[in-house]
């Protein structure tokens, strides 16, 4: 997965968010911080170590993920990336993922632009208030973004999604 986001980044040369820690950049982190809980020797401070990040980036996604941010950013993690330095003064990687976890609900889940096309179903389901009824609703009202390949919206599991891949 993060191989394939690399790949995308630099095809396109986009940049991996202000802090690294965006719609599109953020899972990598929070399934790096996951893979670390508990490490008895690594803590996340560790970031800040070239030849830590060298060497672990090959079998820890986090550590994959500060790799890639240096290798486009010229100045240091701090200047750049400023949540990422905040978020390796924590103790443990417990608590990052704790954190991770909180600010991607926050951050991510809980934003319409971004949830608002977001396909659920049964490992994840939709539980919040009834679609409004398609009969009686303008599909554009609301929004002034076209729908990707003139798919219609639709109604999925209860939950009124538009379909369509955002890359």
């Amino acid at each position: 997965m993060y191989d394939l986001q690399q790949k995308i980044d630099r095809l396109f040369r986009l940049d991996p968010g202000v802090w690294g820690l965006d719609d599109y950049h953020f899972l990598p982190f929070l399934f790096g911080s996951a893979q670390l809980r508990g490490h008895k020797y690594i803590q996340p401070k560790a970031i800040h170590e070239a030849e830590i990040v060298e060497e672990y980036a090959k079998e820890y996604i986090y550590f994959a993920c500060i790799r890639f941010i240096n290798s486009v950013k010229t100045a240091s993690l701090r200047w750049h990336s400023p949540m990422l330095d905040d978020i390796s003064a924590v103790k443990t990687w417990d608590k990052v993922n704790s954190g991770m976890i909180k600010m991607y609900c926050a951050e991510v889940l809980n934003k319409l632009p971004v949830m608002q096309h977001f396909l659920f179903g049964s490992i994840l389901p939709y539980n919040g208030p009834p679609p409004p009824d398609s009969s009686t609703v303008d599909p554009h009202a609301g929004h002034a973004h076209p729908h990707a390949h003139g798919l219609p919206m639709g109604n999925v599991n209860g939950a009124y999604t538009q379909v369509y891949m955002r890359i």
